[in-house]
């Protein structure tokens, strides 16, 4: 059995395998998210993995904290 041939036979399997093991980790990111804007508790902060750009939040001053 040849390399290329195994890959051909495991690659349906191996995909199938590695998003149903990347769902708690997306459901994870979800409810962080959910939550940070919801509540406002930058727990965004804690996302598994960070984005590249870190999150820009809307400074308080007068103008922000009357609407």
């Amino acid at each position: 059995m040849t390399l290329v041939s195994f890959l051909m036979r495991v690659r349906k399997p191996f995909i199938i395998t590695f998003v149903v093991l990347l769902q708690p980790l997306c459901l994870y990111d979800f409810i962080l998210l959910s939550k940070d804007m919801i509540y406002g508790d930058s727990s965004g902060l804690y996302l598994k993995p960070l984005p590249r750009y870190g999150f820009m939040r809307v400074p308080e001053n007068a103008f922000t904290l009357k609407y």
